[in-house]
């Protein structure tokens, strides 16, 4: 039987209904229960890692996700492009993009574990772990203690911060070094964001994202949450035309104008400005300078998406809550490099558009010294009145 036969669920919509966030994007996707969606930085095999934690859990006819989730087409060389060692094995054997594509993805769902380990080119970006909910203490064989990751013997890939009040500057600690050597994990050490994430799985060694097996994600639910049906009926029943039923519009009858009050005055909107805007916020998130900055906040389609947003909607925390993650590079002594903004917003934001609210929202605050950021301190409510408070007038005789 073909497998298009099995195919019973549209995935998002399977997600839906079973309790979960989904929301795909350029970067790989966010996934979660409802209002606790984590950020999955996998990049274009994002749709094939989700593909298979729904046939791991089961949903198998859910399983249709299409490569980066339909933003784009894909072309054979989209995936092994992404990763330098492929490419370079691909041109040494001879083989095909499309050939070479094939094998990532294999080498991507395999789970076989390295024998080796190696400094890996780049990180994931994965929920953070904590060291010692991973990490146990045991015996090299010469009676000395050494850390190792527990249950080493199937396929893992964590992220761990390694900031603490012992380990101010995130540096790898000797006792990790001693891990990694004796171990043979793969690791790579982000020393700006100070986390570390490593690994024992092949596709790490070669630099590929971990699968969902890898990263130790639990299965989906399976059950299907009866009140949430409706709520995926009504998002489709919102997308068709309701044009149905009523009556066009006479076609003697010319569209009403829309008058502008006397103090509103016409803007010049251009139909055919196009949106520049996610070139530029991506070389900022990639390059996060001064000058990538300021090319940001002078892009006129970047305005438009900002000021057609509700700033406290998009990015679900309130005004108070987002103060709270400025305040610590309040002033010139707390200033920071551009690449902590960045994990700043990417820590608590998952989206494009969330993360330009988020820089242009707090564009009037942000300075600029010697290549470091800060936010300026917000200056308080001055009262209506200066001095001392006037005396009751005297009642007279």
């Amino acid at each position: 039987m073909p497998n298009s036969l099995l195919y019973t669920e549209e995935p998002t919509e399977a997600l839906l209904i079973r309790g979960y966030t989904f929301k795909p994007a350029t970067y790989g996707f966010s996934l979660g229960l409802r209002g606790k969606a984590n950020a999955y930085r996998v990049g274009a095999l994002g749709s094939v890692f989700m593909n298979d934690l729904l046939e791991r859990s089961s949903l198998e006819g859910a399983a249709t996700f299409r490569f980066m989730f339909g933003i784009r087409r894909y072309a054979a060389g989209d995936i092994s492009t992404c990763f330098p060692s492929i490419t370079e094995d691909m041109q040494d054997k001879g083989r095909t993009f499309a050939e070479a594509d094939k094998k990532a993805i294999e080498l991507f769902l395999s789970n076989e574990l390295s024998s080796y380990g190696m400094k890996m080119p780049c990180l994931y970006e994965i929920p953070l772990v904590r060291a010692d909910d991973v990490l146990v203490e045991t015996d090299d064989g010469d009676g000395r203690p050494i850390l190792r990751v527990k249950g080493d013997d199937k396929p893992f890939y964590y992220l761990v911060s390694l900031a603490s009040p012992d380990n101010p500057r995130g540096e790898i600690p000797n006792d990790w070094k001693t891990m990694l050597a004796k171990w043979q994990y793969s690791y790579h050490h982000d020393a700006v964001g100070m986390r570390m994430a490593f690994s024992n799985t092949k596709s790490a060694y070669f630099g590929l994202p971990p699968n969902s097996t890898a990263v130790r994600m639990p299965l989906l639910r399976t059950e299907i949450i009866p009140e949430l049906c409706s709520l995926a009926v009504g998002k489709k029943a919102g997308n068709k035309s309701k044009g149905k039923g009523k009556q066009a519009k006479k076609a003697s009858e010319a569209p009403k104008e829309k008058k502008l009050k006397p103090s509103e005055p016409k803007q010049a909107v251009s139909k055919s400005d196009p949106a520049t805007w996610q070139p530029k916020l991506r070389q900022f998130l990639d390059a996060p300078t001064e000058l990538n900055h300021k090319a940001l906040l002078g892009d006129r389609s970047a305005w438009r998406i900002f000021c057609s947003n509700d700033k406290s909607d998009i990015l679900g925390k309130s005004r108070y809550a987002i103060k709270r993650l400025r305040r610590p590079y309040v002033g010139a002594g707390n200033a920071a490099e551009g690449q902590v903004l960045v994990e700043l917003i990417r820590e608590h934001w998952a989206d494009e558009e969330q993360y330009l609210v988020a820089i242009f929202k707090w564009s009037t605050l942000t300075r600029w010294e010697q290549g470091k950021f800060y936010f300026h301190q917000e200056e308080k409510a001055k009262g209506l009145t200066v001095g001392p408070p006037a005396e009751p007038a005297k009642a007279e005789a």
